[in-house]
């Protein structure tokens, strides 16, 4: 089984900061705002509808691997230049 992928956006500051995590067929995302929303990636590759409501189990299960995460502290952290940047804000990524 491969190891889940955990991710930590924080643009401008804490007020921005986004948490997600994709362990096999599932996407958790967890936004600034604290809005939860979970994805299967098997039938909605596109990630146009959470099924966070239908999946109670799998969203309390990958919020605790959020939190796990978030405790470490030797997490690998990319850094963005400012092209990097700019692409991915053309995707959607940076605001």
């Amino acid at each position: 089984k491969d190891l889940p992928v955990y991710c930590e956006t924080d643009l401008n500051n804490d007020q921005t900061k986004s948490y997600g995590i994709r362990d096999g067929r599932w996407k958790l995302i967890l936004g600034p705002d604290k809005k939860i929303e979970l994805f299967d990636l098997r039938d909605d590759p596109g990630e146009l509808n959470p099924v966070e409501g239908m999946h109670p189990e799998t969203v309390e299960m990958l919020s605790r691997l959020i939190d796990a995460y978030r405790q470490e502290d030797n997490l690998p952290v990319l850094k963005f230049d400012e092209k990097a940047k700019e692409e991915l804000r053309t995707l959607g990524y940076f605001y």
